[in-house]
């Protein structure tokens, strides 16, 4: 059985003056690490995110002069969305 060739290949045809011209494109198989590090970095992202919003939640609930200990602010997130 043939070994299986992780490249990505790809065929590229330009034109150029009238004449037709194939090219076959190969680049090396990205990293496995690569996409977990993009996972992990969005995830610590929106971590941080949800953190901040929470966070101005208490601000305004306190600059309003509301008791922020008896409200645990269930809800607040990141994506913030307006009720229209």
């Amino acid at each position: 059985m043939p070994e299986l060739d992780a490249w990505d290949e790809q065929l590229e045809v330009h034109k150029f003056e009238g004449e037709h011209y194939i090219k076959l494109v190969r680049r090396p198989p990205l990293p496995l690490v690569i996409p977990l590090l993009i996972g992990e970095a969005a995830h610590q992202l929106r971590s941080a995110l949800d953190s901040m919003v929470y966070d101005l939640a208490v601000a305004e609930a306190k600059a309003a002069g509301h008791n922020t200990a008896a409200s645990p602010f269930k809800g607040t997130q990141f994506l913030i969305e307006v009720d229209a």
